[in-house]
């Protein structure tokens, strides 16, 4: 299943989280996400967009995620969310964060991205 859509219009990348309802965080949209931001720098987007398709923005990790983890198999995989979510810290050559971040939003649950 593709949980990510890509578009990109002039300077801006738009990333669309599409695992509806709840857009809930899965391997597939952490890799769907770290593709899209991959590609936006390559192709030299000034930003970029993430919207969610369905009524949540996201609704947290997939708890199925975890089966069959232990313990530190787990801290690894939430580790390398936050490793995406922080790229300004040099994952993707040439990103820096803004002077402000801009969240324009609908309902969201639990600690999501």
């Amino acid at each position: 299943m593709i949980e990510t859509k890509y578009e990109k219009s002039g300077d801006v990348a738009v990333v669309t989280m599409a695992n509806p309802p709840a857009n809930t965080f899965t391997m597939e949209l952490g890799a769907g996400l770290e593709g899209a931001v991959h590609r936006a720098a390559s192709e030299g987007a000034r930003a970029l967009v993430l919207q969610a398709d369905g009524p949540l923005f996201c609704g947290g990790a997939d708890v199925h995620l975890f089966a069959g983890s232990t313990a530190g198999q787990a801290r690894e995989m939430f580790a390398n969310g936050f490793r995406l979510i922080n790229a300004g810290g040099g994952a993707v050559p040439g990103y820096r964060r803004g002077p402000r971040d801009v969240f324009r939003g609908g309902p969201g649950a639990g600690p999501g991205l």
